[in-house]
C-alpha cells in the first residue's frame, strides 16, 4: 500500500514539472536490466492472491519482450512460488527435452537443445536465456520447471512430428521397458495422425490413437515412480509425466473436432488447452502457474475466434488470474504476417503505434518503460483507457480495449529485433517478401538479359567515303 501512494505522489510530482500530464500512477523500469528479478519487487502486492500469471506475448521475435518476461520469471520463481512455467506447444515435446536436460551436464549447449522443443520462432538467444536460468535454478531452493499447457505434439523445432513421440519413447525407455504388447513402429505409426497439426488425421484413426495412449498410459505408470526417485528435487518433472496421456487425449480431441470441422483450429486447441492449463495448476508445486503464450491465447476478450485460454480461466479463476501484456510504441521486429489458416508468413516489419489519446498519453508518462496496473482506480477513471485503444500485434495495429483483455502492460517506447545472426536474421526479415523478392529477381535477370542482347546485336556496316 505505500509503494502505491509512493508511485502515485511521484506521478503527481512529475506531472506538475511537466513529464506527466495526469494522476495515472505508473512504476518506471530500467529497460537495460529487464532481466533482474529485484527490478519486479513491486509486483508481490498485485499477485499477493493470484494463482496464474499470464506472460503475453503481441509480437513473437523481438529482443526486448522475451527479456522482460524472464525478469519476470525470475522474481515470481523466487519470490512468490511460481515454479512453473508452461508456453505453447505440446507436454510431449517439453517432457522429452527436459528429460534430456536434466540428465545433461547442463551446459549452454544443453539449453539450446531443450530449447528446440519450441517452435522454431521462439528459438532465439533470449528465449536460451530461459533455459539456462531454469538449469541454474535446479541447485537453489526455488527450482523451475519448463513444461506446456498446449496440445499440438510435434510442433517444436527439433521435435517435429512423430519425432517427438519418438524422442518420448527414447526417454521412457531409460525408466522402465514399454509394455509386452507394445510394438513401437505400429504405436508410432498409431499417434502420428496428432502430430503436424491433425494434417493427415481422419476420423478412422481415432481407435488406433485410442489405443497408443492406453497402452502409453500403462509404461508411465511403470516409469513414473523411477522417474521421480531420480529427480527428487524437481518433482514437477514426474507430476508432469502423469498428465502426458490426458494432453494426447486433448490432442485426440482436437483432431477429431477439426475433421468434423466444429469448429475453428484455434478455438478447439484452445479450449483443450485451458482444461489442460488447470490441470498443470492442479499438479504444480503451490498450485501457482505461469503461462507465456501469444496475446491470442491469453487475452480475456475473444469472441470472434472463439473463446480462449485466457478467457476460460478468467471464467474460472476471476481475479485470481493475472496477465501482463507488453506493447510497444515503435521499433521493428521479425513478425507475423496475415494469411488464411497459416502462422507461418513472417518477416520484418516496422512497428508504427498511432497518435490516439492512449499512445499520446503513454509518451507523456515517461520516455523510459514503465508498467502501468490496469487494475488500479487511476487507469479506471482516466479517458485514455475508456473504449478501445490502439496495439500493435505482429505486424498490425489492433484496436482492443485494455482493461477487458489484460490486467497490466509494459509500455515500451522502442523494441528491435532478436540478437540473432544476420545471415538468419535476414533469411526470416525477407520470407513474407518471397515473392515480391523473386519477382524482382526476375525482372532484374530479364533486365539484364535484354541488355546482354542489345549490346550484342549485329550492327551494321559503317560507310566508308571515298578519299
Amino acid at each position: 500500500m505505500a509503494a502505491s501512494i509512493l508511485l502515485l505522489l511521484g506521478t503527481i510530482l512529475g506531472a506538475r514539472s511537466g513529464q506527466a500530464p495526469s494522476l495515472l500512477a505508473i512504476h518506471r523500469l530500467d529497460g537495460s536490466h529487464f532481466e533482474t528479478a529485484a527490478q519486479w519487487q513491486f509486483l508481490a502486492p498485485r499477485l499477493e492472491n493470484v494463482d496464474v500469471v499470464g506472460l503475453a506475448e503481441p509480437i513473437h521475435m523481438t529482443h526486448e519482450f522475451p527479456i522482460l518476461r524472464i525478469g519476470i520469471i525470475r522474481f515470481l520463481n523466487e519470490h512468490l512460488g511460481f515454479h512453473t512455467l508452461a508456453l505453447e506447444g505440446s507436454l510431449v515435446d517439453a517432457w522429452a527435452t527436459q528429460d534430456r536436460f536434466l540428465a545433461s551436464a547442463r551446459s549452454d549447449r544443453d539449453a539450446s537443445e531443450a530449447q528446440l522443443a519450441l517452435f522454431p520462432l521462439w528459438n532465439t538467444p533470449e528465449i536460451r536465456e530461459l533455459f539456462q536460468y531454469e538449469a541454474a535454478s535446479w541447485s537453489t531452493q526455488n527450482r523451475l520447471y519448463v513444461t506446456s499447457y498446449d496440445v499440438q505434439p510435434g510442433s517444436g523445432k527439433g521435435t517435429y512430428g512423430v519425432e517427438a513421440i519418438r524422442l518420448l519413447a527414447d526417454r521412457l525407455t531409460t525408466y522402465a521397458a514399454p509394455p509386452v504388447n507394445l510394438a513401437r513402429d505400429t504405436w508410432l505409426h498409431d499417434l502420428q495422425p496428432l502430430t503436424g497439426g491433425c494434417g493427415a488425421f481422419t476420423p478412422a484413426d481415432a481407435p488406433a490413437a485410442i489405443h497408443a495412449i492406453e497402452q502409453l498410459e500403462t509404461w508411465i505408470a511403470t516409469a513414473s515412480p523411477v522417474v521421480a526417485a531420480r529427480f527428487p528435487d524437481v518433482p514437477m518433472h514426474s507430476r508432469s509425466l502423469r498428465l502426458v496421456p490426458a494432453s494426447l487425449r486433448g490432442s485426440l480431441a482436437l483432431c477429431t473436432g477439426m475433421a468434423s470441422h466444429s469448429a475453428s483450429y484455434k478455438a478447439l486447441r484452445d479450449g483443450q488447452a485451458a482444461i489442460f492449463a488447470e490441470a498443470l495448476r492442479n499438479v504444480s508445486i503451490d498450485r501457482k502457474l505461469m503461462l507465456w503464450a501469444h496475446w491470442s491465447h491469453l487475452t480475456y476478450d475473444d469472441s470472434l475466434a472463439g473463446p480462449s485460454v485466457g478467457y476460460a480461466l478468467r471464467q474460472r479463476l476471476g481475479e485470481r488470474i493475472y496477465t501482463i501484456l507488453p506493447v510497444a510504441d515503435r521499433g521493428s521486429a521479425i513478425m507475423i504476417f496475415p494469411a488464411p489458416g497459416s502462422d507461418d508468413d513472417v518477416g520484418y516489419g516496422w512497428v508504427r503505434a498511432g497518435s490516439d489519446q492512449f499512445a499520446t498519453r503513454m509518451r507523456a508518462l515517461s520516455s523510459t518503460p514503465f508498467l502501468v496496473d490496469l487494475r488500479d482506480a487511476s487507469v479506471r477513471n482516466d479517458e485514455a483507457f475508456a473504449g478501445s485503444q490502439t496495439v500493435w500485434i505482429e505486424s498490425r495495429p489492433v484496436r482492443l480495449s485494455l482493461i477487458r483483455n489484460a490486467d497490466a502492460i509494459v509500455w515500451l517506447p522502442q523494441i528491435g529485433p532478436p540478437h540473432v545472426p544476420l545471415p538468419l536474421l535476414m533469411v526470416l526479415g525477407g520470407m513474407h517478401y518471397r515473392k515480391t523478392l523473386a519477382v524482382l529477381a526476375v525482372l532484374l535477370l530479364v533486365a539484364g538479359g535484354s541488355a546482354l542482347v542489345w549490346r550484342r546485336r549485329p550492327r551494321p556496316a559503317r560507310s566508308s567515303r571515298a578519299a
